[in-house]
């Protein structure tokens, strides 16, 4: 991601509660440039250095997006796409890869989106911007947060909370 482009993006204040995000990558340093990027732009910003952790705190929180690396020690990308689809399949997926000639066409179909690392920082944002609802968009609110069985128990799940405002922070 180049954040040096000449037409960089601004900051943008925001009223209503911010997005969250939850970046896995295997790289701590992309991690952290990415958790102090994206919360400059009003995103709160969850981070995982493995599918493993990731998936861990899908399920503790209320999520609006996942952004994903593919090249992934034990789970890539494309196994950690799968999950995700496999418990929330309205939750947003954005691969951000530097190997973009490795990503197969069935794994592009898996997510929601492809931003390559080292694209202009305006294409990740406006990814997510295309990809989040309340944007302007007419996607639906996509959470994550809860396990799918409490449907079947009877009680609300978190995904409901969660659209009514209420998140826990990681």
């Amino acid at each position: 991601m180049d954040s040096r482009s000449p037409q960089s993006p601004i900051p943008v204040e925001r009223s209503e509660p911010a997005k969250c995000l939850l970046c896995v990558d295997d790289h701590p340093e992309v991690l952290s440039i990415m958790g102090e990027f994206l919360s400059v732009f009003g995103y709160s910003v969850l981070t995982a250095p493995s599918g493993a952790r990731g998936l861990q705190l899908l399920h503790r929180n209320p999520v609006d997006a996942v952004i994903l690396d593919y090249e992934m020690p034990k789970m890539d990308g494309a196994e950690l796409a799968l999950r995700i689809k496999s418990d929330w399949p309205e939750l947003p997926i954005l691969m951000f890869t530097g190997y973009p000639a490795d990503v197969s066409e069935e794994v592009r179909q898996s997510v929601d989106a492809l931003v390559v690392k080292g694209d202009p920082a305006e294409k990740l944002l406006q990814t997510l911007r295309d990809l989040l609802p309340g944007n302007g968009n007419d996607v639906t609110k996509k959470a994550a947060g809860k396990v799918p069985s409490d449907r079947s128990a009877g009680r609300e799940p978190r995904t409901a909370l969660a659209r009514r405002g209420m998140r826990r922070r990681a």
